[in-house]
């Protein structure tokens, strides 16, 4: 004991008991702020109407990761670049659409906290 508080050893046997410990904690958490998972809680997240339009541009149902978003442009804008479709005036405008929600989504702050959010609560 030091200056009378129990102590353990970061390693051995008592490792599992605390990790129940943290693990019980964090159930107490999401049970208190009312999700069941960490993605329940960003499934009911408020989510403003440009930021929802751009999203469901890109073919998404939700903010993922960076990576899944980026992925999903990359697709799509080699799917439609018109020197895959040889010139299509309507993939053409779609190509322009999936420009702008991409920017869109990569200039927007809400993104950007909701993802940082994310990374903090896995």
């Amino acid at each position: 004991a030091v200056w009378g508080k129990p102590t353990w050893p970061l390693s051995g046997r008592n490792n599992s008991t605390y990790a129940q410990r943290l693990d019980n904690l964090g159930k107490a958490w999401q049970a208190f702020t009312g999700s069941e998972e960490g993605n329940g809680k960003q499934a009911r997240k408020y989510i403003p109407k440009e930021e929802l339009k751009a999203i469901q541009e890109l073919g998404l149902e939700s903010i993922e990761s960076w990576k899944v978003i980026k992925k999903r442009y990359l697709t799509l804008a080699k799917e439609l670049h018109p020197d895959t479709n040889g010139g299509l005036k309507g993939a053409e405008d779609r190509l322009k659409q999936i420009n702008q929600a991409y920017n869109l989504l990569k200039n927007s702050i809400f993104v950007k906290e909701t993802l940082q959010e994310m990374e903090l609560t896995s």
